[in-house]
């Protein structure tokens, strides 16, 4: 399974599963998409506003003998230069 988590890692309530659950052969990869906006951003000019996105992927082995949690952080632009002038 994997979770993607809005930038609020203390509030699970607005976490939403993006991948699975799904059974995956050993040593397999599934991509997997979304898009969401933020809640909150990290600076009131647009250009320069950001926001950081947690995912965390989960896997369990057959018979539930042992699990393994990865989890991945990136700070992502909402604009890239390319807003307009809010004025």
């Amino acid at each position: 399974t994997v979770t993607d988590d809005p930038g609020t890692p203390n509030d699970a309530t607005d976490d939403e599963v993006v991948f699975g659950p799904a059974t995956l052969a050993a040593n397999s990869c599934q991509p997997y998409t979304g898009s969401y906006l933020p809640a909150t951003v990290n600076d009131s000019s647009p250009d320069a506003a950001s926001f950081t996105d947690t995912v965390t992927a989960v896997g369990t082995a057959p018979l539930g003998f042992g699990s393994v949690t990865d989890t991945a952080t990136d700070t992502c632009p909402i604009c890239d230069g390319s807003c307009p002038d809010p004025q």
